[in-house]
């Protein structure tokens, strides 16, 4: 599962002024797709810790394989999340 890259007239220089952010921890709820995938994939990209807040699907899976191919080097744990279910919430959180 490859996410195409949307073209963007800011982001390219915006990322590029983007601090590293070297062991630092990232929650990042539905990055499945769209913002919550590229703030998951910049995070990792500048060294942060990304934990990946998806509820359990073949979708969060694809998209967890797809964020190590673009981000070889970054650090990611999958935690099964679906903030409809506040029992969910909890177990994520523990």
């Amino acid at each position: 599962m490859s996410h195409p890259e949307v073209k963007s007239k800011w982001f390219a220089d915006f990322k590029k002024q983007l601090p590293r952010v070297d062991g630092k921890v990232f929650a990042i709820t539905g990055t499945t797709s769209g913002t919550g995938y590229v703030a998951a994939r910049t995070a990792a990209e500048n060294g942060g810790i990304v934990l990946l807040l998806n509820r359990r699907s073949e979708r969060a899976d694809k998209s967890l394989a797809s964020l190590k191919e673009a981000a070889p080097s970054g650090t990611f744990e999958q935690i099964d999340c679906d903030l409809q279910d506040l029992e969910s919430v909890r177990k994520a959180a523990e």
